[in-house]
C-alpha cells in the first residue's frame, strides 16, 4: 500500500512538472536541451531524495508522454542526457544513503552504550547502605523489600499487587500504572490501577519494540512518537534474558520522576519477581536447602543485573556438641532479617545477607561473636570460625561455599 502511494506521489509531481513546463515552454516542453528544463530538475530532485524508483518512473513517463505527443520515441541524445544526469543523481543518493546508514548504526550503538553507562553509573556496585543514602525515600530499600516479599511469596498475586500499589504511591509517587505478563500471544494485562487508561497502540508498539531490543528502562523522552498517557516502561527480565513482565507507569509525581528512582523500582521488581522463578531444572548445586538456594539465586540476579552487593557469612563449628550447635543456629536464625536466609549443614551455618556488602557482613559477624561470648564464654572463639564470601555474578563463589561444606 505504501509503495502504491509513493508511486502516485511521483506521478502527481511529474505530472505537475510537465503541465507547468507545457504552460511556460509551449510545444518544446519535452526537450531536455531547453534551459532550464523543469522536468529534468524534478527527476534529479526526486532521484536524489528517493533513489532509483522515481528515476525509473520519470524515465518511463517521459518516454510515454514523448511518444504520445511527438508520435516517436525520444532521440538518443535526449535519452543519454536523462541517463547521465540520473546516474549522477543515483550515485550521490547511494553514497550518502550508505553514509547516513552507517552514521545511524553508530548513533544507535552509542545510545545503547550511553543507556548502559547510565544504568551502571547509578546502580553498579552499590550495597544496601549506599542505596539507602543515595535515594531520597521515606522507607529504606530493605524495608520496602521485606514488606513486599511477604505478599509475593504467599502467591496471592492480587494482594501482592495491592501492596505494591501502596508502596509505589507512597514511596515513589507513582499514581497510575499497569502490569503486563508476556505470553505466546503477546502481553496480557494482569493488574492496573483504577485510574489507568490504555495507551495508544502506536505508542505501545514502539515502547515494546524499544524495551525488547534494549532490555532496559524506556522513558517518554526516548520515543519518537507523541507519548501522551505514558511516562516510562520497566521490564522484569527472567531466564535467558527474556522479558517476563513489564510495568507501564502512566502517571508519577514530578519530583520522584528521576532515573535513580526508576532504577530503584527496577531493582525492587526484579528481586520480587525472581521469587517466582524455578531453579530446580538448572545445573545449580543445592547447598543445604532448596529455599536457601532460591534466595541465593535472587541475590545473584541482583548482582548480575544491577551490581547490588550481597554476602554469604559462613559460620564453621569445630568440635562442638550437637545441642550447642543447634542452639547457636537457632540464635543466628532468630537474629536475621526478613530478607536474610539461614540454613544449617553438617558442621556449620550459611547466612545469606542480601543487599549487604563485606563491611555490613563484618558487622553481622561481630554481633555474633559478642553474643556467643556472652552466652558461652570466651572459649567459644576457638571453636567457631567465620568467613565472608561475596556473591558474584557467576556461580564460581558457589565452589567456595561447597568447599566449606565439605571441610
Amino acid at each position: 500500500m505504501i509503495v502504491i502511494i509513493r508511486i502516485l506521489e511521483y506521478l502527481i509531481i511529474y505530472g505537475s512538472a510537465l503541465i507547468f513546463s507545457k504552460l511556460t515552454l509551449g510545444n518544446n516542453f519535452l526537450f531536455l536541451n531547453y534551459q532550464p528544463n523543469l522536468y529534468l530538475l524534478t527527476v534529479l530532485g526526486l532521484t536524489l531524495y528517493q533513489g532509483i524508483t522515481p528515476f525509473v518512473i520519470g524515465f518511463v513517463l517521459y518516454g510515454a508522454v514523448h511518444y504520445y505527443t511527438a508520435k516517436s520515441l525520444p532521440s538518443e541524445e535526449k535519452i543519454r542526457t536523462l541517463l547521465i544526469f540520473g546516474s549522477v543523481a543515483l550515485l550521490f543518493f547511494y553514497v550518502y544513503t550508505r553514509k547516513a546508514t552507517q552514521l545511524s548504526e553508530e548513533l544507535d550503538y552509542l545510545k545503547k552504550k550511553l543507556e548502559e553507562l547510565l544504568r551502571n553509573f547509578y546502580i553498579l556496585k552499590v550495597s544496601y547502605d549506599q542505596i539507602s543514602k543515595r535515594y531520597i525515600l521515606h522507607m529504606p530499600l530493605r524495608i520496602i523489600l521485606e514488606r513486599l516479599k511477604k505478599e509475593f511469596v504467599s502467591g496471592q498475586i492480587n494482594k501482592a499487587m495491592e501492596e505494591l500499589n501502596h508502596v509505589l504511591l507512597n514511596e515513589f509517587g507513582v499514581k497510575s500504572f499497569a502490569f503486563h505478563r508476556k505470553s505466546s500471544f503477546g502481553y496480557e494485562l494482569i493488574y492496573s490501577t483504577e485510574n489507568y487508561k490504555d495507551i495508544p497502540k502506536e505508542v505501545w508498539n514502539e515502547v515494546i519494540e524499544k524495551v525488547e531490543s534494549n532490555l532496559c528502562i524506556v522513558k517518554s523522552a526516548d520515543l519518537r512518537l507523541e507519548s501522551m498517557g505514558f511516562m516510562s516502561c520497566i521490564p522484569i527480565i527472567g531466564e535467558d534474558d527474556n522479558i517476563d513482565y513489564v510495568l507501564i507507569i502512566q502517571d508519577m509525581m514530578f519530583k520522584y520522576y528521576t532515573l535513580e528512582n526508576l532504577q530503584l523500582i527496577w531493582i525492587t521488581l526484579s528481586y520480587l519477581f525472581s521469587q517466582y522463578e524455578d531453579y530446580k531444572n538448572k545445573d545449580i548445586p543445592i547447598l543445604c536447602s532448596e529455599d536457601f538456594t532460591k534466595e541465593l539465586m535472587s541475590s545473584i540476579k541482583l548482582k548480575s543485573s544491577f551490581g547490588v552487593e550481597s554476602s554469604v557469612v559462613v559460620v564453621q563449628f569445630s568440635n562442638l556438641p550437637a545441642d550447642i550447635m543447634e542452639e547457636l543456629y537457632k540464635f543466628i536464625k532468630k537474629n536475621t532479617r526478613v530478607l536474610d536466609a539461614v540454613c544449617m549443614y553438617e558442621g556449620g551455618v550459611f547466612c545469606l545477607l542480601p543487599l549487604t556488602d563485606s563491611l555490613g557482613a563484618e558487622g553481622f559477624i561481630n554481633r555474633l561473636k559478642t553474643h556467643f561470648k556472652n552466652y558461652l564464654g570466651v572459649w567459644i572463639d576457638e571453636r567457631v570460625n567465620y568467613s565472608i564470601v561475596p556473591v558474584s555474578a557467576d556461580l564460581k563463589f558457589m565452589e567456595e561455599l561447597l568447599g566449606w561444606k565439605a571441610s
